[in-house]
């Protein structure tokens, strides 16, 4: 019991701080859940994802050609299945209210392959 709470709040420790690298909108939206700014959670590393997508212009979503952003957009929106291991993408935008701000985290992302 007590090694469960020493995790518990270690887990909660190292999502606060992870919290702080990200945007406000990816904390507000949750996205602090699943991904980290540098190692792998139950998602990739928001640094692996730029890394991965650095100096590509398309993005195949559910076998339909779209540009980069606009098909990150949609992945990050619709969900799928991953391009990174056994996890897969919750939808989080099914309605698309929310395309501005996922937007905004894509660019976000996509620039951190640039970035030290």
């Amino acid at each position: 019991m007590k090694t469960l709470l020493i995790a518990s709040i270690l887990m909660m420790f190292a999502a606060g701080s992870n919290a702080q690298e990200f945007p406000e909108l990816a904390v507000k939206h949750g996205c602090t859940t699943c991904h980290a700014m540098e190692q792998k959670l139950k998602g990739p590393a928001w640094r692996d994802i730029a890394v991965q997508y650095r100096n590509k212009k398309d993005f195949v979503y559910s076998g339909r050609q779209y540009s980069l952003e606009d098909g990150l957009v949609r992945k990050v929106s619709f969900g799928g299945r991953s391009n990174w291991g056994h996890a897969i993408m919750k939808p989080n935008d099914m309605d698309e209210l929310q395309q501005d701000d996922i937007r905004q985290l894509v660019r976000f992302i996509l620039q951190l392959a640039d970035s030290p």
